[in-house]
């Protein structure tokens, strides 16, 4: 199963996700505290489907999930300790009263910052951006911020021996060749299903 997370732009929370997302003024945008909770409401249904497939034998391979929420709500705040009440609220949260099913294994591609720099100011389209309706995610067009984003992922590295950070740099600090991240994955990916 790969579920497709279109829930961001259905109905009513969906709308109040896109204007966070799009509008650098709003008052939810930067907030640590109102932003992750417009992401949980949705987390309910998907953990039903989710264990469904799980329980019948099925994989679920998932290209942002819980850590992904973590890394960019607690990037927005100053303060560590604020930070770390955070993650472990939405940890709780997800799989505590959402009871969402913890991974077996997350995986951060570490890619060099000067290549998400030159992903995020080239012209990006296609269906899975039509929620922005030709607007800029403001998440997206801030370097800093997308920085904060990665050492936040490096930080939760450390802390969950699940979750593997692969060095996606080759020895100039340049993006390694995709055959030869996709060799670093499937090791990592092999190692734990041993």
């Amino acid at each position: 199963m790969y579920p497709e997370m279109k829930m961001f732009t259905i109905g009513r929370n969906g709308e109040l996700v896109v204007s966070v997302m799009m509008v650098r003024d709003s008052p939810l945008g930067r907030s640590v505290v109102s932003s992750p909770t417009l992401n949980v409401p949705d987390s309910p249904g998907a953990a039903t489907g989710m264990k469904e497939t799980l329980n019948a034998g099925g994989n679920i391979l998932l290209d942002r999930y819980v850590y992904s929420n973590i890394a960019y709500q607690c990037a927005k705040g100053s303060d560590s300790d604020e930070a770390s009440a955070l993650r472990d609220w939405i940890f709780n949260t997800e799989y505590g009263n959402f009871a969402l099913p913890e991974p077996d294994l997350n995986i951060f591609l570490d890619v060099p910052i000067g290549f998400v720099e030159a992903k995020l100011k080239s012209q990006r389209g296609g269906a899975d951006r039509d929620y922005l309706d030709g607007a800029q995610d403001i998440h997206e067009a801030d370097i800093e911020f997308q920085k904060k984003v990665r050492d936040i992922y490096r930080e939760q590295c450390a802390l969950d021996p699940k979750f593997i950070r692969i060095d996606c740099s080759d020895q100039n600090g340049q993006m390694l060749p995709p055959d030869d991240i996709f060799a670093k994955i499937k090791e990592v990916v092999d190692n734990a299903i041993k």
